[in-house]
């Protein structure tokens, strides 16, 4: 994931004419400029993921392996407990994602911080629309959507861009 994110962020930088940002690296920088307002949250991730070293090739091996893995993971979880979904909480998000499956985040109101929290539903392959209407009505019935604060959202925006 760290190196993933970091090779996408510079490719993206790098396909634009005379962009300021070049790379995590310069994202971090910029963030710890003003960390209070660029990154209320911190920037952990942001800071693992530039730190990254890894080569393409080693990438690809680790790919491979975490996915082949996840595969097996998830088959054998769903297989064991004769179910179709499985539901999980955030800090499973990689698993999915390994494993290359379908997975949908359930909102589920705010964590005792005051930031986002959800519930992950995940299933084999081709489970798309299913998951999408076991997610739906778990929606339906956690009622967890908790709705920004847009005047404060945009105090905070026009504090950092000085509008």
């Amino acid at each position: 994931l760290p190196y993933d994110f970091n090779a996408g962020v510079a490719a993206l930088f790098g396909s634009m004419e005379d962009a300021p940002i070049t790379s995590l690296a310069d994202v971090v920088a910029l963030n710890n400029e003003d960390p209070v307002n660029r990154a209320p949250y911190g920037q952990s991730f942001v800071e693992w993921s530039a730190a990254n070293t890894l080569t393409a090739e080693e990438f690809a091996r680790v790919q491979t392996t975490a996915e082949a893995m996840a595969n097996h993971w998830m088959d054998t979880i769903l297989e064991q407990n004769d179910v179709d979904i499985l539901v999980t909480g955030t800090l499973y998000s990689g698993n999915a994602g390994a494993a290359g499956v379908p997975a949908l985040t359930i909102p589920n109101g705010l964590d005792p911080n005051g930031r986002p929290q959800g519930i992950i539903l995940s299933g084999p392959y081709l489970s798309d629309p299913q998951l999408i209407a076991v997610g739906y009505a778990l929606e339906q019935a956690l009622d967890g959507r908790v709705e920004p604060d847009m005047d404060a959202t945009i105090a905070q925006i026009d504090a950092v861009t000085g509008k």
